[in-house]
């Protein structure tokens, strides 16, 4: 789950817990899953945060026509560029990587 690519986030401008699927499109069990969550930069959740997947990865990636800055975490730029829709399963492999990666660097007892 590490990524080589990221880059040190600074905490201004903010971050916020991101849900990637949206509340309503997914079962309740999944929505709250660490696999649906993220940091995000709080003025691109706040554009972004109730929008469908499909909609939200223009604002991961950014949309130059009107100067919009995307985001600076890495996977959901990965993210925006190369899937359509954010379902259960992927929820479900994306926090399975994470559960792995935590035990394997002893972030959890």
């Amino acid at each position: 789950m590490a990524d080589k690519e990221q880059i040190l986030l600074t905490l201004s401008p903010s971050l916020e817990t991101e849900h990637i699927s949206k509340k309503g499109r997914i079962n309740p069990e999944a929505y709250e899953m660490l696999g649906n969550k993220s940091l995000l930069e709080s003025k691109i959740k706040f554009s972004a945060g109730s929008l469908d997947f499909p909609d939200k990865k223009r604002y991961y990636a950014g949309i130059p026509s009107i100067k919009k800055e995307g985001t600076k975490v890495h996977e959901l730029q990965n993210l925006a560029a190369t899937k359509n829709t954010f379902n259960v399963k992927d929820i479900s492999q994306r926090n399975e990587r994470i559960i792995q990666f935590i035990a394997e660097n002893g972030l959890a007892k």
